[in-house]
């Protein structure tokens, strides 16, 4: 008797090892795939927004910076709409480009 007991117990403590080593993989999977952000623009899309905000920029304010940005690599969206919203915030005579912009550039 004593010997079937500790066979049972046995039993569920590997059961429950089982879940918990499973729930662990779980979380893990979970995180892993939280921690590499995947949600990117790409360089032409940053390009073709960003230029129509310059153009925009440049006939409200009459100059604009005589280097033109070009975007090569992919970015997160916030950086693209951060760059946005400085171009849109900037205040004329519009000479420079907003940090955010060059930083991305």
């Amino acid at each position: 008797m004593k010997f079937q007991v500790c066979g049972i117990f046995l039993q569920f403590i590997e059961s429950m090892l089982r879940k918990i080593n499973s729930l662990i993989i779980l979380i893990l999977m979970v995180s892993i795939n939280h921690c590499y952000d995947n949600n990117r623009v790409d360089s032409w899309e940053i390009q073709k927004r960003i230029s129509i905000l310059i153009e925009a920029k440049a006939s409200q304010c009459g100059n604009r910076p005589s280097e033109p940005l070009l975007f090569t690599n992919d970015r997160p969206p916030g950086e693209v709409s951060r760059c946005e919203l400085d171009i849109l915030n900037a205040r004329c005579p519009f000479k420079t480009y907003p940090w955010s912009c060059v930083r991305i550039f």
